[in-house]
């Protein structure tokens, strides 16, 4: 016996891959049929068990301004280390005042770039003076190239990703995706045929009248 099934049901039913996963999208730009008229079609077709949805939700990380910024001119606490640098003194202890100035910190930029500082250990900071750790490898600072592997959609690790997100440097944005195959069941029912069903589903005034609903 072939299956019936209303027409908006029929036309998703048919459109569907058979071999392969299909999205709303996807079936949207098969049918023409609007993406709300579409999902109501699908769960109903889920329930007679010829297709089956999956969802997946894909988190998308990106910079925020700030990381942008961050990405395009360094970390603050990486141009601070820069900025002591170029003070070439013989001691390893300076005048903080003078290492902001040197690296043309913004206002905003200044305690950021001193507690960042203090907790990777680049120097100490103590009494209106800084002192530096000469062996420091600024290209190696793993922030900073987490920057970049995020702006080129690289994935870092966990705990680069959080930490990250602490600064505010980086937001993640989760998205749920739906994907449609066909059942065994429904497989079957696409090689047999399907015919539309003509099941009302709006009443007329003539339809009242002649009592052809019923019917």
């Amino acid at each position: 016996m072939t299956l019936k099934l209303p027409q908006n049901q029929l036309v998703i039913f048919e459109s569907l891959n058979q071999t392969g996963e299909t999205s709303p999208i996807q079936i949207t730009t098969k049918t023409g049929l609007k993406l709300e008229q579409v999902s109501g079609a699908l769960f109903a077709l889920e329930e007679l068990d010829l297709i089956s949805i999956k969802t997946t939700t894909i988190s998308e990380v990106s910079l925020t301004k700030e990381g942008d910024k961050y990405h395009q001119n360094l970390l603050p606490e990486l141009r601070l280390y820069e900025g002591i640098k170029k003070l070439k003194t013989n001691t390893n202890e300076l005048n903080l005042s003078d290492a902001i100035k040197k690296s043309n910190l913004e206002k905003q930029e200044v305690n950021i770039a001193l507690s960042n500082y203090a907790r990777k250990k680049f120097g100490e900071i103590h009494q209106g003076n800084i002192t530096i750790e000469n062996n420091i490898v600024l290209e190696q600072d793993s922030e900073q190239l987490a920057l970049d592997s995020i702006k080129h959609g690289i994935e870092i690790t966990p705990q680069l990703l959080k930490r990250l997100e602490g600064r505010d440097l980086l937001e993640i944005i989760s998205r749920s995706h739906m994907f449609v195959t066909l059942t065994e069941k429904g497989l079957q029912i696409r090689e047999e045929g399907v015919q539309i069903s003509h099941k009302v589903t709006h009443l007329t005034p003539q339809m009242l009248a002649t009592g052809k609903w019923e019917n």
